[in-house]
């Protein structure tokens, strides 16, 4: 079976790698405190399914996917930083 060469990337694009860099600074920060640690632990539980799924997603698909997702970190962590 042939598959067209926009049906999988295999690789991340360069939204989806700095997307990744963010949530790998971000789960840093959360694991250096005792209060947030659970949540990074949960993060990092999730980060290999959720990788390869964008990996599995067309060029355009990761990066739209990718552009919402850093979007909604970056609004998490500015609430975060509200909060604290």
């Amino acid at each position: 079976m042939l598959m067209s060469s926009t049906a999988f990337s295999a690789e991340l694009t360069q939204t989806c790698k700095n997307y990744y860099a963010e949530i790998d600074k971000f789960v840093q920060q959360l694991a250096a405190n005792e209060e947030t640690k659970a949540l990074a632990d949960e993060i990092m539980e999730n980060y290999p399914i959720a990788k390869n799924k964008h990996m599995s997603l067309p060029k355009e698909a990761q990066d739209r996917s990718c552009s919402k997702e850093a979007a909604e970190l970056q609004e998490y962590q500015q609430m975060m930083a509200a909060e604290g």
